[in-house]
């Protein structure tokens, strides 16, 4: 009779209930990865064109919602002051106490105007999200600096004035002021709560949009060689006066 083998064993699992194990593990890990995510982040896509040329309509949007404090030059998403239902997109201009006027179309804060260089003269159409004939925009394109962002702003000259020249907003304590990039065509702080205006409360803020830090001229933008060339010209000289806080 063989003698019994006490060599310690290795049992190994049957191979169903390996994988199964395996699949249980995945499933866990990517539950958790996906909770984390949804903590951290909130998506999108952009419903209107108020932030064109740097979004674009059908545009999908990441926003970081660990990073809510406001910040001058920063793109954040947030609930709407007078429908808090609603998600707006737009860049914070102002902060508590700035004074936010409108000078020949630049934005100016507690007296200073904010940096600008001229790219151009810039037309494109707006096909919308049906894929319609659209309408015809044209008007100018701007490099913009404000805080650490560097972006571009466009002024229409084929649609009627805003009316903005000559008003003066302050922003309240505990709240930010927001201006749309499309300058002539973005519902904003300027125009919020009948017409008086206002800002967006900083618990309103659901986070701030990642990427974008480059400008560049849109792909549906006619003469697009021309103006990126252009553009190239203003963002190599910088700002015509150093960016530095309004106040």
């Amino acid at each position: 009779m063989a003698a019994p083998d006490d060599r310690p064993r290795i049992l190994l699992p049957r191979p169903a209930r390996w994988f199964k194990r395996l699949m249980l593990a995945g499933a866990f890990f990517g539950a958790s990865l996906g909770a984390v995510a949804s903590v951290a982040y909130v998506t999108l896509v952009e419903p209107s064109g108020s932030m064109w040329p740097t979004l674009h309509v059908g545009e999908r949007l990441v926003a970081n919602r660990l990073t809510t404090a406001p910040e001058r030059g920063a793109i954040v998403v947030f609930k709407y002051p007078e429908h808090p239902e609603q998600l707006f997109v737009k860049r914070i201009v102002g902060l508590p106490g700035d004074v936010i006027a409108i000078t020949n179309g630049a934005v100016t804060i507690n007296g200073r105007r904010l940096p600008r260089c001229l790219v151009g003269t810039l037309s494109f159409t707006d096909r919308g999200t049906t894929g319609d004939s659209g309408s015809k925009h044209e008007g100018t394109v701007a490099v913009e600096w404000h805080g650490g962002a560097t972006y571009l702003v466009f002024d229409e000259q084929t649609g009627a004035p805003r009316g903005d020249e000559g008003r003066t907003w302050t922003t309240a304590a505990g709240q930010y002021f927001v201006l749309g990039d499309n300058r002539s065509n973005s519902h904003d702080s300027r125009q919020w709560f009948a017409g008086a205006g206002g800002g967006v409360p900083f618990e309103n803020t659901r986070g701030r949009v990642l990427g974008h830090a480059a400008p560049e001229i849109p792909a549906d933008a006619e003469g697009r060689a021309a103006l990126t060339t252009a553009l190239g010209a203003c963002l190599a000289k910088g700002p015509p006066e150093a960016p530095r806080p309004p106040r």
